[in-house]
């Protein structure tokens, strides 16, 4: 009954080992020799290492968790704008529009580095850069931003789903990858602003300054090895 016992251990044993890592530190049995408890448990402590070896990769590879990771971030959006009329500081080289105003297309990339700290802190280092066109405007086009970025947020995970909290309350939503390579996010919003300039229309009323934005960004990071 011993030695039946014994063998369904060993066998069990064998059959979940070959799924494992590679097992060191097994001594084969040899005919005839008389088996041991201490050669017996030196097997077992084996084919017991690689299985939990085996194990924490496997849980590795099925985490979401960002903790701890470094990303090379990479981010393009597509921003379509209109603007009434006047003298809007946050266009390029200060684009004055004719009284029916103008429109604006631009796209904004960036790549930078992203640091998801154990301590629920995060980072962002790199470029930015911001190129749009006019349309019925006394500039055709020019640079809205153009150079460094460096920002300081926290961060919350929620299974595979992270959120990150900038200082100004600005949050970011990306969706995590099984294994924790990679993750995704997308945004879409419109933004209206009213403008202290005023003009004076095609009918000769005089009209407050106001912006239109639309803007769509596809954003994506990979794992630092």
């Amino acid at each position: 009954m011993k030695k039946q016992l014994l063998t369904g251990l060993l066998t069990a044993t064998l059959c979940t080992s070959a799924f494992a890592a590679e097992v060191t530190g097994d001594t084969p049995a040899v005919a005839g020799e008389t088996a041991t408890a201490a050669a017996i448990n030196a097997r077992f402590d084996a084919f017991k290492s690689a299985i939990n070896d085996n194990n924490a990769r496997i849980a590795e590879l099925e985490s979401f968790d960002v903790s701890g990771k470094t990303y090379d971030f990479k981010e393009v959006s597509i921003i379509v704008a209109t603007e009434t009329g006047g003298n809007i500081s946050s266009a390029p080289n200060l684009a004055d529009s004719v009284p029916g105003g103008f429109a604006r297309i631009g796209q904004l990339t960036t790549t930078a580095r992203m640091t998801f700290s154990d301590d629920g802190t995060f980072s962002v280092e790199g470029q930015q850069s911001e190129i749009e066109s006019f349309v019925n405007a006394n500039v055709n086009i020019g640079t809205l931003n153009d150079g460094p970025i460096s920002e300081t947020a926290t961060w919350t995970q929620n299974g595979s789903t992270v959120t990150v909290t900038f200082t100004d309350g600005f949050t970011l939503e990306f969706a995590v990858s099984r294994g924790a390579t990679m993750f995704t996010g997308m945004v879409a919003n419109d933004t209206e602003l009213e403008n202290t300039a005023t003009f004076i229309d095609l009918d000769g009323n005089e009209r407050t300054a106001r912006l239109y934005s639309v803007e769509s960004s596809l954003q994506v990071g990979t794992l630092v090895e």
